[in-house]
């Protein structure tokens, strides 16, 4: 009797969920309707989109939006071409499409595809993660217990940031932080670290040492006792919302010293503190001496 011949099991290649029509009502959106670019990148981020001419095109609408400049198709070719990636954008033919793709110009309906875009970006993530978990398996001499165990706790850190649109990106934006115009106490560190009153920018801190002195450990230290009101190193602190800015490290690098907090006293004092590291930051960098009053 003839075998059956043999079939793979390996399903067939798929492309990874993505919405390439909400992607362009995104974006085109912003660009003829410059009122809705807050609603936008309170959603998605740069790596939210799957088309990669679109994270440039984000990117050029972002760096615009942060410096206070117009934004049109214009200005957006102009920051384009200012970055060296107009051509890789898709040039002047793309910004074109997008504007014309729009269907209706308003923040409302920006805020809705943007929804998708987010939504296909989750779902990129979740298969990242079974990808990663799969690789891990196939590796020889696997722990099936510390697999299963690695890949619930990545999923279960994942599902809080998919609620909040937190996947892509820190998640807020500096203009967002400056509109909140914080009330600041005196002191956050009892005779160290002095705020300022009403009216007032406040004053500057110097944590100063040589390389591998433990400074980023004392600064995510002083971060977490502030964002609680405990105590930093024995000297009183105030409660206040914190502010973090790791112009060094990446959020991969950052994330494990966080998670050592975490053992300490639990997760609650990260909901009081927003962390920029040096890949969250729009174009790779930030303009410490701006002056504009948060």
């Amino acid at each position: 009797m003839r075998e059956p011949p043999l079939t793979s099991t390996e399903p067939p290649c798929q492309v990874p969920p993505h919405n390439l029509g909400a992607e362009r009502q995104v974006l085109g959106g912003m660009i003829v309707s410059p009122e809705a670019v807050p609603t936008a990148v309170a959603i998605v981020g740069r790596d939210s989109f799957y088309d990669p001419r679109h994270r440039i095109i984000f990117g050029a609408i972002y760096t615009l939006w942060e410096r206070d400049q117009p934004i049109d198709a214009v200005s957006v070719a102009a920051q384009l071409r200012q970055s060296g990636d107009f051509d890789a954008a898709g040039g002047g033919t793309k910004l074109a499409e997008l504007v014309n793709a729009v269907a209706k110009p308003s923040a409302e309906y920006v805020a809705f595809h943007a929804g998708l875009v987010r939504e296909a970006a989750a779902l990129r993530r979740i298969i990242d993660l079974a990808s990663e978990a799969k690789a891990r398996a196939l590796q020889s001499g696997a722990d099936p217990g510390a697999l299963v165990t690695r890949l619930a706790t990545e999923l279960e850190e994942l599902a809080p940031k998919a609620g909040r649109g937190e996947i892509i990106g820190p998640g807020i934006t500096l203009a967002q932080l400056r509109a909140k115009d914080p009330k600041l106490p005196p002191f956050l560190v009892n005779g160290l670290l002095f705020c300022g009153g009403e009216g007032r920018s406040g004053n500057t801190g110097l944590l100063s040492g040589p390389p591998a002195s433990s400074k980023t450990w004392a600064g995510l230290q002083l971060a977490k006792a502030v964002a609680e009101g405990t105590p930093w190193f024995g000297v009183p602190t105030t409660q206040a919302r914190v502010v973090l800015f790791e112009l060094e490290m990446s959020e991969a690098e950052i994330e494990p010293r966080c998670k050592a907090l975490d053992k300490e006293t639990g997760e609650a004092w990260r909901e009081n503190v927003v962390l920029f590291s040096k890949d969250q930051i729009p174009g790779g960098q930030l303009d410490v001496c701006d002056t504009r009053p948060w």
